[in-house]
């Protein structure tokens, strides 16, 4: 048997789809062919015209330009009497008015809405320097050598206050020009598979120039020289990471430790150069990561690390003879890495660190001689090839953004 619902009831249940046609649709309450469009229409356009009114007044406050605030006006003038006109035309049907009252007020609304606005601040888009922070500067695709005007006329166009990243690429002939002391803001600057000519006094890198700068990367950059730039006490306070690798520079100077002896490093790095002795004056230097790798080092000096407190202290790829008798505190040593080195023995402190160890450590002499006295603790640190004799950096990645 069959129940009917009584009408009444029926009437009252409104899904949310039949509420929106009573509401939206076409012949709903606000819809273009229900009854009360016209009266909600007017409604709508009177607030409407108060509203661009106010926005009228700090127009014409804010925005010196004539034209733009004539603009405006007539948008705001034509939807006053652009209703009026249309019910005024003859030959329209009712619908036909109505459709034009909603082209109208589309029209003037996306006038209003996007057209003004694009007027205000197209033309500060067409005289902004969008200078990027990060410029890159390539000598083989510009076709020039890297010299002095070269440098300069290609920053001389970056925003003075916006370049924070310099790199520099297969330039043959590099001179730092004296621009770069007009990049306040430089946080980084790397060379790649470039020959450094000359880094003179006047582009060196100064805290008084460049108080935010935080590392230098000479990477893959010949160099008769240590940078003259870098060779002094002034750098920037900030400056914490420093590295040179596979370059034909073959002395450190012995003043550098001395000069850098206030700064607080996080890595000093220097691998695959043809330094083959350190300057003593090195031991002043703090960094928390040493990477000195692949070098033709044979004897640190014992007393390198003796004020040294390192987290990581990477030695491999050095034809060294043994491992300094000091390092000054070992209680934040994480990792040590003296692979493919000449070692053929371990040291007091080495062993009290291992023992004192309570986890595991980062440890590997694999490829030393060390690692065939079976009798040696270290032995067991032996078996695990790290790599780390290569680079500390993955250069393949670096390689891949840094194309010719």
């Amino acid at each position: 048997m069959l129940l009917s619902i009584p009408t009444t009831q029926a009437c009252i249940i409104l899904t949310p789809a039949r509420a929106w046609k009573y509401l939206f649709g076409i012949d709903g309450i606000f819809g273009v062919n229900g009854k009360y469009f016209d009266q909600f229409f007017q409604v709508r356009e009177v607030l409407e015209i108060l509203l661009q009114s106010y926005q009228l007044y700090y127009l014409s406050h804010a925005i010196p330009e004539r034209w733009i605030n004539s603009l405006a006006v007539s948008v705001v003038v034509l939807n006053c009497f652009g209703v009026v006109l249309l019910d005024t035309l003859p030959g329209f049907q009712h619908k036909e008015r109505r459709l034009g009252h909603l082209l109208l007020d589309i029209t003037l609304d996306l006038t209003c809405a996007v057209v003004i606005p694009l007027c205000i601040i197209v033309p500060y888009l067409l005289v902004v320097d969008w200078s990027t922070g990060v410029v890159p500067v390539n000598c083989y695709r510009d076709g020039t050598e890297g010299s002095v005007a070269d440098l300069t006329q290609q920053l001389a166009r970056v925003e003075r206050t916006v370049l924070t990243k310099l790199i520099i690429t297969h330039c043959p002939a590099l001179v730092m020009p004296p621009i770069l002391s007009e990049f306040s803001r430089l946080q980084s600057l790397e060379t790649y598979n470039c020959t450094l000519v000359d880094w003179p006094m006047n582009a060196a890198l100064r805290q008084q120039k460049h108080p935010a700068l935080s590392y230098v990367y000479l990477m893959e950059t010949d160099m008769s020289a240590f940078p003259t730039g870098l060779l002094h006490s002034e750098v920037p306070a900030t400056f914490n990471n420093f590295r040179i690798y596979r370059s034909n520079l073959s002395v450190l100077p012995e003043s550098l430790g001395q000069l850098w002896a206030n700064q607080n490093f996080y890595a000093f790095a220097l691998e695959r150069t043809d330094v083959s002795i350190l300057p003593r004056s090195l031991r002043l230097l703090q960094s928390f990561a040493y990477h000195i790798l692949s070098n033709p080092i044979v004897e640190i000096p014992d007393d390198m690390f003796a004020d040294a407190r390192p987290g990581w202290l990477w030695l491999s790829g050095n034809p060294l003879r043994r491992l300094p008798s000091t390092i000054g505190d070992t209680s934040r040593l994480e990792e040590l890495l003296v692979e493919w080195t000449n070692v053929t023995e371990s040291m007091p402190w080495l062993l009290d660190w291992l023992a004192a160890r309570s986890t595991e450590p980062f440890v590997s002499f694999y490829g030393s001689p060390i690692c065939f006295r079976l009798s040696d603790p270290v032995n067991r640190y032996c078996s695990w090839y790290q790599e780390s004799d290569t680079s500390s950096l993955q250069m393949e990645y670096v390689i891949q953004q840094r194309p010719l």
